[in-house]
């Protein structure tokens, strides 16, 4: 069943998680594959150094990656390309810690994918697959970082990322017994809020996010939110 964006950005958190994990999966299979990606001739999307791994190899017929190394600005396409008469939704990736081969022309043999950022931009791939999607970058270029968070498609997109980046952490506590960490993170939403955005300080992409959100999308985020840390209460805290 096709789902509007505003159906989407409103679901449980049971939704949201089920859709985190799918992104989740798919992030570690394809860095478990990433070793067997091949260089390979792509005229629009090109990459100078990179690799591209269709995504079939991780189970996704229609997706296609494109790794280039160093730093850039990631993104998702669902306009796509055509190869060989199929079309492919793309997702733009950067990574980190290569290592090159002279006698394989330069294929990845190492590299490393920021997590979040896979989560975020597959996510957008979810959403184009199962709801009315509408990309950011016009909004990005006609309004600035303001009108791109307050976008749907970005709206979504970053408290997913965010999410899991906040289960990570407390699922890491959980298992080390770390209760210091679970107390200052999960003793009242005040405290899961706060504690949210003095970490989120040090990254300006997420910062922004959580600072520049309109007033509609600021409710939404808090209503999500809050689903999050109830969630996370059930999960890891024993209320000691």
């Amino acid at each position: 069943m096709i789902k509007t964006f505003t159906q989407i950005i409103l679901e449980s958190y049971e939704n949201d998680k089920k859709y985190r994990d799918e992104a989740n999966k798919a992030y570690s299979k394809l860095m478990a594959y990433i070793g067997n990606a091949v260089p390979y001739d792509l005229s629009e999307y090109k990459p100078e150094k990179g690799v591209v791994i269709f995504g079939k190899q991780i189970g996704y017929d229609k997706l296609l990656f494109i790794i280039n190394p160093g730093k850039g600005p990631a993104g998702f396409t669902d306009k796509g390309i055509r190869i060989n008469g199929k079309k492919y939704k793309v997702i733009m990736l950067y990574g980190s810690q290569q290592i090159y081969s002279k006698l394989s022309k330069e294929i990845f043999n190492r590299t490393y994918i920021d997590r979040g950022t896979f989560v975020h931009e597959f996510i957008h791939y979810l959403d184009s697959e199962r709801g009315t999607y509408i990309g950011s970058v016009d909004a990005l270029q006609k309004g600035g970082d303001k009108e791109y968070y307050n976008t749907a498609a970005e709206f979504n997109a970053f408290f997913q990322e965010i999410s899991a980046f906040v289960e990570n952490i407390l699922e890491t506590a959980y298992r080390v017994n770390s209760k210091k960490v679970l107390v200052k993170w999960l003793k009242s939403f005040n405290a899961f809020d706060k504690t949210i955005k003095t970490v989120l300080k040090q990254d300006k992409t997420l910062h922004g996010y959580i600072t520049l959100l309109g007033k509609k999308y600021k409710r939404k985020y808090a209503k999500r939110l809050y689903n999050l840390y109830d969630a996370m209460r059930k999960n890891y805290w024993d209320g000691k």
